[in-house]
């Protein structure tokens, strides 16, 4: 008797054993899924003071970066003297998670912008496509659209 009741003993401290190391295996295991950032797999909005938020729907956003701005005047016929700004806008399409890096000339006393160049990251921020715009011609900006919210946040500097 006293033989069996020594081996349950000895079970069960194996037992407590293997359970915890069990739970030791199961705490490391939780805290390296827990240490990996999964925002890092996510868009994350470009931060003021450098980006200007130009506006949001729930598919797509705009963000106009302020250290890129240069403001000149446009000395080509028939725009002459014309106040005129070259920038970098960003835009986050949700639906299929990429964000557009697009290098903008805007013409503010014709109303007018035109794409220079315009490059599409995807979500591992590789490059999946690429526009150069350099030669094109610059188009009415479309009331209601990011474009204009950009033109007013940008006239007025």
């Amino acid at each position: 008797m006293h033989y069996f009741y020594s081996l349950k003993i000895e079970l069960v401290f194996i037992l407590k054993e293997v359970i915890s190391v069990k739970k030791v295996f199961f705490f490391f295991v939780v805290m390296i899924l827990l240490s990996v950032n999964l925002y890092a797999f996510a868009f994350e909005a470009p931060q003021p003071p450098r980006w200007i938020w130009v506006d949001s729907t729930d598919i797509q956003g705009a963000w106009i970066d302020t250290q890129t701005l240069h403001f000149y005047k446009r000395n080509d016929y028939m725009h002459n003297n014309h106040r005129s700004v070259n920038y970098w806008v960003m835009y986050y399409y949700s639906q299929n998670n990429t964000h557009v890096m697009e290098r903008v000339s805007m013409d503010f006393y014709c109303r007018t912008a035109k794409t220079l160049s315009e490059t599409t990251y995807n979500d591992k921020n590789e490059v999946i496509n690429f526009y150069d715009g350099a030669y094109s011609s610059y188009e009415d900006i479309i009331p209601n659209t990011f474009g204009e919210e950009e033109y007013y946040i940008l006239s007025t500097m």
